[in-house]
């Protein structure tokens, strides 16, 4: 059952040439964490409702303050922003590889993603704002 899990969660969504929803971008992001994850040798994360959804808060907080900043909410986290006046959210899949690489090139931000005590994951994502919470 477990490897069934992981073939499902890294096979291949089809490439977006335009803008996607929200949700299809989470849904691109972790099958791309989770093949970094799978390439690196730590495990697959489960995607996790209530990380989500408190991830979703703060992205929407950061933009509404238009500032990058780190929650109080207690779990490992990655924050990523370009501002509200500076670029948008990047809603295909090159686009998620773009912001998860600057999150790859920062060893703190890296070591949260890779961090194999990690089991659950949520992704929030608000208008050139991005969050990862790691539990």
């Amino acid at each position: 059952m477990k490897k069934l899990l992981i073939i499902l969660l890294l096979l291949p969504l089809s490439v977006f040439s335009q803008t996607v929803p929200v949700d299809s971008c989470k849904i691109i992001m972790h099958r791309l964490l989770n093949e970094y994850r799978v390439e690196n040798g730590s495990g697959v994360l489960i995607l996790d409702d209530t990380l989500t959804q408190l991830a979703q808060k703060w992205a929407k907080h950061m933009y509404d303050v238009d500032k990058i900043y780190h929650s109080n909410y207690g779990y490992a986290e990655n924050c990523l922003g370009y501002g509200r006046l500076k670029w948008k959210c990047f809603k295909t899949e090159t686009g998620v590889e773009r912001w998860l690489g600057a999150w790859e090139l920062s060893s703190a931000h890296n070591e949260n993603m890779l961090d194999y005590n990690h089991k659950k994951v949520g992704y929030g994502f608000y208008d050139g704002y991005y969050v990862q919470l790691f539990d």
